[in-house]
């Protein structure tokens, strides 16, 4: 009858070297235990591949300004090089390959320490989201289903049930009959009272009756009266209630007291009127406890 809605929240476990996310633990961990995962997170791994893509960036050059990839390439270019057979440029070449170096070991050096303090903030950021994703999945899904069902409850209250009995009317029009005067003789107050309550809450129907139970183990009842749906919290609405069909049952056995002016002097009818007295004059302390949670069971809202 009521939607129950709850919003479900991913956590995710994140490795940010590999691009890899999973919603599951185990998963995460075997990822980390891959060689794909390993590689990625050695810091010597990296470190050589840098430096094998930086031996690009040195250039063997010759005096004449005719740039090489190899020193091979380079020095059998010097052996035709018309600009070094004739001697009119200073041969710069070999000062121009240590410097390329200088700057290559020097790039790879400053690449080196950058890469591993890159790598230490990412592995420390990542343990840190991971730790976090699941806290904060948690207590947004524990607070939007709990918002949900406060809204659900007082939707279904005060939109569908708008039309329905005030509590106090609903005690009024009850008139409890010889029948459930006998059916409260043979199975005991408890059963009866509840009985005259929960028939003549069907009659009405869902939409209609005072009483709706939405938690069975709190008994938490909600009762409209005075036009308005409130939450019964310390009982007194059902209590009250209960005292008042209570006092009907006296009403209907006096009537019948009246209906029978020979009751003392007929034995059948004498038994009828002390049994039925004793019935219905129970008092028992956790009398109203059992019949609040009867009435419970009989107009719980069960979820859709």
């Amino acid at each position: 009858m009521l939607t129950k809605n709850s919003a479900k929240i991913r956590s995710e476990f994140v490795c940010i070297n590999c691009n890899y996310a999973t919603c599951d633990k185990k998963d995460y961990n075997k990822h980390i235990a891959t060689a794909k995962h390993k590689n990625n997170t050695n810091v010597d791994t990296v470190l050589t591949n840098i430096g094998k893509k930086s031996e690009t960036l040195i250039e063997f050059i010759c005096s004449c300004d005719k740039k090489y990839k190899s020193r091979q390439g380079l020095y059998a270019h010097k052996k035709k090089c018309k600009v070094l057979q004739n001697g009119a440029i200073v041969d710069s070449s070999n000062s121009q390959i240590t410097l390329a170096n200088e700057l290559t070991n020097d790039l790879i050096i400053k690449l080196l320490n950058d890469n591993k303090e890159m790598r230490e903030i990412i592995i420390k950021q990542q343990d840190q989201i991971s730790e976090m994703l699941p806290k904060l999945g948690n207590n947004n899904f524990i607070t939007n289903n709990n918002n949900n069902n406060k809204f659900n409850i007082q939707v279904f209250l005060n939109e569908r049930c708008k039309d329905a009995i005030n509590m106090s009317d609903f005690i009024k029009s009850i008139q409890v009959s010889l029948q459930q005067l006998d059916y409260t003789k043979q199975n005991g107050l408890v059963n009866g009272l509840s009985n005259v309550i929960i028939e003549n809450m069907s009659k009405l129907g869902l939409y209609q009756r005072p009483i709706h139970c939405t938690d069975l183990k709190r008994e938490s009842l909600y009762i409209k009266d005075d036009d308005n749906w409130e939450k019964d919290i310390n009982k007194e609405k059902i209590r009250k209630a209960i005292k008042d069909v209570s006092t009907k049952q006296f009403c209907a056995l006096s009537k019948w007291t009246k209906e029978n002016p020979d009751f003392q002097n007929n034995e059948y009818k004498q038994n009828y009127y002390t049994h039925t007295l004793v019935a219905i004059a129970n008092t028992k302390d956790n009398n109203e406890e059992k019949i609040i949670k009867k009435l419970c069971n009989s107009s719980y809202i069960k979820e859709e």
